[in-house]
């Protein structure tokens, strides 16, 4: 089995927006060394990464603000499930 590369990018929102809502977007980039070519991954697998990014940065993010992530998390499919890869 390859291994997993992960970084995140951030979209930052213009200055103009209110401080409630500037959370940042932080999107996964992902690279399956070894299975570049793969268009699906288990979804137990892509569960497992994203909790795993979450227990990252909830040490430094707010618990409120990370409840409704955790929240999503929860009803995210498991076992697997395909889940599509964009390449």
């Amino acid at each position: 089995m390859g291994c997993l590369t992960c970084s995140l990018t951030s979209v930052n929102p213009p200055p103009s927006t209110p401080p409630a809502v500037r959370n940042p977007s932080l999107t996964p980039i992902i690279r399956r060394v070894g299975r570049e070519s793969e268009t699906f991954a288990p979804a137990s697998e892509i569960r497992t990464l994203i909790r795993d990014l979450y227990a990252m940065y909830a040490d430094t993010f707010r618990p409120s603000d990370m409840a409704p992530l955790w929240e999503k998390w929860r009803a995210y499919p498991d076992g697997q499930s395909p889940v599509s890869l964009v390449p």
